[in-house]
């Protein structure tokens, strides 16, 4: 599928933007904010743009989008809200002892969260925030 193969390439892009591996597991939850919201970033600005940019860069770029974007902060509000969704339904699956504390530290577990971000926020959201 078209769509699925653009998410997963941006989604890699997002971790090659950071000299991080898409093989391994990233080590804390500033790394995996760091890939998400790279990945938002890059639905909203040209992929060439965000490859212009070194890491920094685009920490830069993430620190000035809020006030670039109106819809930035109510759609990483929804990511939270999406990623709170997602484990607590694995949770509910895997039973009492499963861990979601390191949920998102790996690139399958982001494949399926940028999947339901498109799923549920889609373009739609961006347009209704404008309005």
């Amino acid at each position: 599928d078209l769509v699925y193969d653009e998410m997963m390439t941006l989604l890699t892009s997002a971790y090659e933007a950071h000299h991080l591996s898409a093989d391994g597991r990233l080590t804390d939850a500033n790394q995996e904010a760091l890939v998400i919201q790279t990945y938002m970033l890059s639905l909203l600005v040209p992929r060439a743009q965000i490859r212009q940019h070194d890491s920094d860069g685009i920490r830069l770029q993430l620190d000035q989008v809020s006030s670039i974007d109106p819809c930035w902060e109510e759609m990483m509000q929804s990511v939270e809200h999406i990623k709170q969704s997602i484990k607590e339904a694995d949770a509910a699956s895997l039973g009492p002892f499963a861990s979601t504390d390191r949920y998102f530290s790996r690139f399958s577990s982001l494949a399926y969260l940028a999947e339901e971000i498109g799923d549920i926020i889609g373009f739609s959201q961006r347009a209704e925030c404008r309005e």
